[in-house]
């Protein structure tokens, strides 16, 4: 019988760290998981002391059919942006899979997955696959975690210098983000959102999204307006919402923050007089409650279906 074990790569940064703190919060049943870092030994398994070294041709991974990788940039692999997940699969190469359980899972050998936000997001328009509504419109504001730990330690660095009345070299962002709210100006960031939209729900309901970014380390914040075809449409999505364990719904907005910093979804609704008209102000981390979910949903539904023990 093969071994259900995974290998995870560079742990070093912030996505890593969080999906690792995930796995931590809700561990796989018999799934072993081992961490790493670049040509270095970061991990040791339980008392019996065997450690891993990652080698810098990363023949090491052969023995681990599922490898989570969360090195921006590995040119020996592959040239793709973000976090990826793709397991050996002898014959089949490299495959990489996309979204939350795509239903495309099993025929594309090169998938990339979302963004975080999007992540995120999804769980909210997952739904709609097969109960789509008129129209969504989404406002959102994301945080600097988004772009890393990079974009963090830029935020701190540009608040320093900005109280001390300094000047600060700006590397990830174009303008200044500290104290400040602000739409992203990058074509390129926004067309992938809308994109990774359209493909996931195959542009089968329209929408409209803006996307701005804020002074603050971690959390995104969501306001989504949904309108729906009928008014019994709109209180089955609530009913089919309320199933999800880690969200939390509240009418009041008291322990947003609590909640997001405990790995939770905080969902407030905002009653609209049109019947078919729901509005939701979502608060939470698109790295913990958005990627790390989906990866850790995607590694279990590996096991389960795709790859046959043997």
């Amino acid at each position: 019988m093969k071994p259900k074990k995974v290998a995870v790569l560079d742990i070093s940064n912030l996505e890593g760290e969080t999906f690792k703190n995930f796995i931590t919060d809700h561990p796989l049943s018999g799934i072993d998981f081992f961490y790493f870092q670049d040509k270095e030994i970061t991990f040791t398994r339980s008392s019996e002391g065997a450690s891993l070294i990652l080698e810098e041709n990363l023949e090491a991974l052969q023995d681990f059919p599922l490898v989570i990788d969360f090195k921006k940039e590995r040119k020996d692999f592959y040239e793709i942006e973000g976090s990826t997940i793709f397991v050996n699969l002898q014959g089949k190469g490299t495959l990489i899979f996309y979204g939350l359980n795509h239903q495309k899972l099993k025929e594309e050998p090169h998938l990339k997955t979302p963004h975080p936000f999007n992540c995120l997001f999804f769980r909210f328009l997952e739904y709609f696959k097969t109960s789509p509504p008129e129209m969504v419109f989404c406002n959102a504001v994301l945080s600097t975690s988004e772009e890393g730990r990079e974009g963090q330690d830029e935020l701190y660095n540009q608040t320093v210098a900005l109280l001390n009345l300094s000047s600060y070299k700006k590397k990830i962002y174009k303008g200044q983000i500290a104290f400040n709210i602000s739409m992203i100006d990058n074509p390129n960031f926004q067309r992938r959102i809308e994109e990774e939209i359209s493909f996931f729900f195959e542009n089968s309901f329209p929408f409209q999204i803006q996307i701005a970014r804020s002074g603050t380390f971690f959390g995104t914040v969501i306001f989504l307006n949904i309108i729906f075809s009928k008014p019994e449409d709109r209180e089955n999505y609530k009913e089919w919402l309320s199933k999800k364990e880690d969200f939390i719904f509240n009418l009041k907005s008291e322990g947003i923050v609590e909640a997001v910093q405990e790995g939770k979804v905080f969902v407030k609704f905002k009653e609209e007089e049109e019947k078919r008209v729901l509005g939701l102000q979502i608060y939470g981390d698109p790295l913990y409650s958005g990627m790390a979910y989906n990866l850790s949903n995607l590694t279990e539904e590996f096991f389960k279906g795709f790859f046959v023990l043997k």
